[in-house]
């Protein structure tokens, strides 16, 4: 049992690109499941970044997350500490790519044992701007992946062997943000919408691929030296198990 990616979204998002020079961020995020895997986890990242000429960003960042999940044959706890780099970059006047890589040290403790693991993960973005009146619409692509390598246990179920999994997730949607408060300090609120086609395959488990939406609503608001935003998306992890999370995030200068 294992969560889609790292535990972050690229903080890298267009609206930084041409921010002051030194930027830092931190976010809060809850997440529960439902289905065939049941559970809840949180987490809480931060991240630090810098312009480079007018056009680009790039920034170091850490992760810390924590994961208590339950199948019908299993349960397990999960703490993972994280680090990684991230960018953004204009590529063209109303088009963005941002991205970032990590690696993760997943500690898992099940019945009768526990365990210890290495997360790679990765992620791409391309995101369009369109500006009509007081709306704004961000089409986006995105491919985010990972892979993980568990040895094998004993636990009271008995031995478990090697556990090599990978993962990837392609999706494609848009963003539509009311933009008449941009600027004044007000609330700036958005919904999205994305189709997401994800493949996670391991060796225990097989492969499993699926289509499904993700739907998101969200807003930002000016607050002191930067910017205050809350998400709340749902969609699904896998194809028998949904999601509903929230996420809190406040960016500033320095």
């Amino acid at each position: 049992m294992t969560r889609d990616g790292l535990f972050f979204s690229t903080q890298g998002t267009p609206g930084q690109v041409g921010r002051s020079d030194y930027n830092a961020w931190i976010s809060a995020e809850g997440r529960f499941y439902s289905g065939a895997v049941t559970g809840f986890s949180g987490d809480l990242v931060g991240g630090v970044d810098f312009l480079i000429g007018s056009r680009m960003i790039v920034g170091a960042l850490a992760a810390y997350n924590h994961m208590e999940l339950s199948t019908t044959t299993t349960q397990a706890s999960v703490n993972a500490a994280a680090v990684g780099g991230y960018f953004a970059s204009r590529l063209d006047t109303n088009l963005y790519l941002d991205g970032y890589l990590s690696v993760a040290f997943p500690n898992y403790i099940v019945p009768g044992a526990s365990f210890s693991a290495t997360r790679y993960s990765a992620s791409l973005n391309l995101t369009g701007e369109i500006e009509r009146g007081l709306y704004r619409l961000e089409p986006f692509a995105q491919f985010k992946g990972f892979t993980e390598g568990q040895p094998a246990y004993t636990g009271t179920a008995g031995a478990v062997g090697t556990n090599d999994i990978t993962s990837y997730t392609l999706s494609m949607g848009g963003r539509l943000t009311a933009t008449a408060n941009e600027g004044t300090g007000g609330i700036v609120p958005y919904v999205s919408l994305a189709l997401d086609y994800r493949m996670i395959s391991s060796t225990l488990a097989g492969t499993d691929t699926f289509l499904a939406p993700r739907f998101g609503v969200g807003g930002q608001m000016a607050v002191g030296r930067g910017a205050l935003s809350l998400d709340l998306d749902t969609g699904r992890v896998r194809s028998d198990t949904t999601d509903i999370g929230g996420r809190v995030t406040y960016e500033f200068v320095f």
